[in-house]
């Protein structure tokens, strides 16, 4: 017998053998399952930056590429190519909050004490009366991989090398919500939202998968800015809440008009009402910037497409935030929660114009007066859009009355 009583020909000493446990342990262990709103205590937290990563296999189901995570603690693994017949079917991005490309809905940055990634998965089918299972994974896109979203051929293959930061296993029509420290912002960030209908088994399928990125702010939007803006110096001054030529989640939109003397930049800045509506304004990339110019304005909304908004160019797009076609309100903050402008109108009551098809604009002589909180201050927008809705997007209203 060896020492500690272990036979002579034992080939680990006690430490190596502990530590081999550890690696299998790593090895075996699979993230935690989630399938309502916030992810468990412990998951998702603040130690984000040392969140786990996985492998991803690459294989063939049915004739259709299959993803499957192996392990955590290590980066996203993959052939040189996915198994597949042909030419492999583009996984497209998220396109706005259509709802088209199923099992996503919408992805958005959410902040109100802190910051969270809200996912929101599209209803489903239910399988044996259940809502059917989807699997998400949240990785950081850099390098080669970022380049790929940003391209025409995008693939699951196109993640090799990815860190992953979040996996859920959750339902259709669920929403998840993953709370983002600060030491992940001031990177140039990406995240990428990974999103397939399946079975629940931990399987990625090109045909049956969305993928969306979300670029983060440069800061925290949850932490106060150096020196905000005054309020006032940002306004809403049009929107369209109930177009008639297009659908609401294709057709709204709402302009912003810079009231100062220099540019101000809306990245990381929150839209939001007094309900449930709460989003954050971001770029297209990282760190790019939303850059209202010195008087000038900007239109965002919920389509960018102008074949199917209405014909309406928008310099943002937003998700998470609609606009009630009732009484509603549009609040916009900058960093820290700290309110810049609010208009909370009325549906069709207290003078407040309710014309389906028509935008709500201000008459430019109220604007930044105390006669805006009056609906008598709004007026319908009166010069056509390209699709037959009326409004004046980008540009000073017409005075109400005039």
């Amino acid at each position: 017998m060896g020492p500690a009583g272990r036979p002579a020909h034992w080939p680990f000493s006690y430490l190596q053998w502990i530590k081999t446990m550890h690696v299998f342990r790593a090895l075996f262990h699979l993230a935690p399952s989630f399938a309502l709103n916030r992810p468990a205590a412990g998951h998702g937290g603040p130690n984000f930056p040392k969140a786990l990563s996985s492998g991803l296999a690459s294989g063939s189901a049915s004739g259709s590429a299959r993803v499957g995570i192996r392990a955590l603690g290590a980066t996203l693994l993959g052939s040189t190519a996915l198994a597949l017949a042909g030419a492999p079917p583009v996984i497209k991005p998220l396109p706005g909050a259509e709802g088209t490309v199923a099992p996503l809905l919408a992805a958005h940055l959410v902040s109100d004490g802190d910051t969270r990634l809200a996912v929101e998965l599209s209803g489903g089918d239910a399988v044996g009366g259940a809502p059917s299972p989807v699997e998400v994974l949240v990785v950081v896109l850099e390098g080669d991989a970022l380049d790929a979203t940003k391209g025409p051929a995008f693939t699951l293959s196109s993640l090799r090398g990815s860190r992953v930061v979040q996996r859920w296993t959750s339902v259709a029509g669920a929403t998840l919500e993953l709370r983002l420290p600060d030491a992940v912002f001031g990177s140039t960030a990406n995240l990428g939202i990974l999103a397939s209908r399946g079975s629940g088994s931990g399987l990625f399928r090109e045909g049956q998968s969305a993928f969306v990125a979300i670029a983060l702010p440069p800061r925290n939007p949850a932490s106060p800015l150096p020196s905000p803006p005054a309020p006032g110096a940002v306004l809403v001054t049009e929107f369209m809440k109930d177009p008639a030529a297009v659908s609401d989640v294709r057709g709204e939109w709402l302009e912003l008009q810079n009231r100062t003397d220099h540019p101000i930049d809306l990245e990381g800045w929150t839209l939001r009402d007094d309900g449930s509506n709460r989003t954050v304004i971001t770029a297209a990339t990282s760190g790019a910037g939303v850059v209202i110019s010195a008087g000038g304005f900007l239109v965002m909304g919920r389509n960018a497409d102008t074949a199917l908004n209405g014909g309406v160019a928008l310099d943002a797009v937003y998700s998470g935030f609609t606009l009630g076609n009732g009484a509603d309100q549009i609040i916009l903050e900058a960093p820290g929660a700290a309110e810049i402008d609010r208009v909370e109108y009325e549906d069709g009551t207290a003078d407040w114009p309710d014309l389906p098809g028509a935008s709500i604009g201000l008459s430019p002589r109220f604007a930044g007066t105390p006669v805006a909180a009056d609906g008598a201050a709004w007026c319908s927008g009166v010069d056509p859009l390209p699709a037959g809705d009326l409004g004046s997007p980008g540009e000073l209203n017409p005075e109400c009355g005039g």
